[in-house]
């Protein structure tokens, strides 16, 4: 994913390079493709996708945290269920609504899901504002079905549990770590989608963007009579890859 943006910014350098070479013969009418213009946007994106690598890497860390923290939550609901359930005397309502909530939590609730034939994201994938926004959905239900299940279970006067990691002090804990961890990545999104979005409205934005006056600039060279079919092909042979409008960020 990001080799391509970099293979993008660093065959654009060769292009600029290679018409620099032509010297009074790349002479073009356009000002977006005279090299003053062409050398800055090169610069830009170069920093555009750096400054993606170095925001990426709190993210992800974030989002890693987050993972593990969440790992054990179903076991613990479950083993909170089974201690509610063999205390004494605890109302059948109490023990329908706790089930509901871990049921809620475990996601066992929901209807089955349509077959799909499109490919997942890879674990490293880019998230758009889409995908962000429903994994934050996601996460924060899960919380919030969790603390519903503290609240019910700490109003419970019968729900009074031998074991450590089932007692309320302890639930509270582990969902006072897992809002901590949720917010964590929260805080690290918006300057990570920043730096997505600066990086493709400079790369791939239509007419201004890095991939599209690539190639004006090589229809450009193809114009020129003067220049040689070698000197050509030091532009033409240059591979740009235009990326999904559905993984953009603008």
């Amino acid at each position: 994913m990001e080799t391509g943006h970099a293979k993008n910014v660093a065959n654009f350098s060769k292009l600029i390079t290679a018409c620099t070479s032509f010297g009074a013969d790349y002479n073009p009418t356009s000002a977006k493709l005279k090299l003053t213009a062409l050398q800055t946007l090169y610069t830009d994106s170069d920093k555009a996708v750096k400054k993606v690598d170095t925001e990426r890497k709190p993210y992800n860390l974030a989002i890693e945290l987050r993972k593990t923290a969440y790992t054990n939550l179903n076991n613990t609901v479950q083993s909170a269920l089974d201690a509610l359930i063999s205390c004494d005397d605890v109302p059948k309502g109490t023990i329908a609504d706790a089930k509901t909530l871990v049921k809620k939590i475990k996601g066992t609730n929901r209807p089955a899901k349509a077959k799909t034939t499109s490919t997942p994201l890879a674990p490293d994938a880019e998230p758009t504002a889409t995908t962000y926004s429903t994994s934050r959905q996601s996460y924060d239900m899960r919380l919030a079905n969790f603390n519903d299940l503290i609240a019910l279970l700490d109003s419970t006067a019968e729900y009074i549990p031998n074991e450590t990691e089932n007692t309320i002090i302890a639930l509270k804990g582990y969902a006072a770590d897992l809002l901590s961890k949720n917010t964590a990545v929260n805080d690290s999104y918006p300057s990570y989608s920043q730096a997505l979005n600066q990086r493709d409205m400079l790369l791939y934005y239509p007419e201004t963007g890095l991939v599209d006056i690539t190639l004006k600039v090589k229809r450009y060279v193809e114009s020129v009579s003067k220049l040689s079919a070698t000197q050509k092909k030091l532009v033409s042979s240059l591979d740009f890859k235009k990326m999904s409008k559905n993984i953009l960020h603008f």
